[in-house]
């Protein structure tokens, strides 16, 4: 009877032996899922996309013309976070027309910081510059020599010579700055306005001022259609547009643009759309950056 008992108990702690050993086992490895044969993982082979609207602010680079495809290509100097270089293509406005300017009549290569929107148009980023400027690094100032102890001056100033005080230097300089404008000769300028708005006589639209850059186009009535000389789009406008604006306007790549496509594409007829943006001025040509497009539908009476 004592022999049972005792087997009985050593069995039990072999059991609770056995056990714990088991738990403090680490589990197998799992095993990794098998590939599917003909299917590879696919790599990253550019940066990912900015998001549009946001901004890249004082960036250098170097800004480069490509003559065939008439576009100038940004390519800042700082490697992106994910290890690949970036390229923009910059939207035409005034920016960059003094841009290019500078960059062609330079001797050699320039270096730019660039400020300027991000936009989105067919998986690739553009940019449209608000500030386009050369780029000289600074360098640390070079510690300047100790100024020779002198004697005071005396209060009594030669005459010419400006106060002492900074506040009275500073209206001194204005006075003889305005003293100077007074001297200027003068002519008289007639407001452009004037110069059409004739009695008896008709406004030739030839003759009108062209648009300015960041004129406002507020839901514009017109249509989209391809522009078979460069195989981008133009937006034709219905009626005259004001300041002398030309009848159609090439469209600016964007988000607003690429979701439009879709729906004039699918249309059988010349699909009508309404339009509101800012235009932008390059090299005497005028572009259309839309913020807004939709569908013009049909109403009664003035409602469009």
């Amino acid at each position: 009877m004592k022999t049972s008992i005792l087997q009985s108990l050593l069995g039990t702690s072999l059991l609770s032996v056995v056990s714990l050993a088991s738990a403090a086992d680490p589990p197998p490895p799992a095993t990794p899922p098998a590939a599917i044969p003909g299917v590879e993982e696919a790599k990253r082979t550019s940066p990912p996309l900015l998001r549009e609207g946001s901004f890249l602010a004082r960036t250098p680079g170097v800004l480069r013309e490509d003559t065939k495809r008439r576009e100038w290509i940004f390519t800042p100097q700082a490697v992106d976070r994910s290890g690949f270089a970036r390229e923009f293509v910059l939207l035409p406005n005034e920016a960059l027309s003094d841009a290019a300017r500078t960059a062609r009549l330079a001797p050699s290569e320039l270096t730019f910081e660039l400020t300027g929107e991000v936009f989105i148009y067919h998986g690739k980023n553009f940019i449209l510059p608000a500030m386009l400027s050369p780029f000289v690094p600074s360098e640390p100032a070079a510690p300047a020599p100790a100024a020779p102890v002198t004697p005071a001056a005396s209060p009594k100033q030669a005459p010419g010579a400006l106060p002492q005080d900074e506040e009275a230097i500073a209206r001194e300089l204005e006075r003889r700055l305005a003293e100077r404008i007074e001297r200027l000769p003068k002519t008289a300028v007639t407001p452009p306005q004037a110069q059409h708005d004739v009695p008896g006589t008709a406004v030739d639209p030839s003759k009108a001022p062209p648009m300015r850059g960041d004129t406002q186009i507020q839901s514009r009535r017109g249509q989209l259609v391809r522009d078979n000389a460069t195989g981008g789009w133009r937006f034709v406008f219905e009626g005259q547009l004001p300041e002398g604006g030309e009848p159609s306007m090439a469209i600016l790549p964007c988000l607003a643009l690429e979701r439009i496509e879709a729906s004039v594409r699918q249309s059988d007829v010349a699909l009508p759309l309404s339009v509101t943006g800012t235009t932008t001025v390059f090299e005497g040509r005028t572009y259309l950056l839309p913020s807004i497009f939709r569908v013009a539908r049909g109403g009664r009476g003035i409602n469009p």
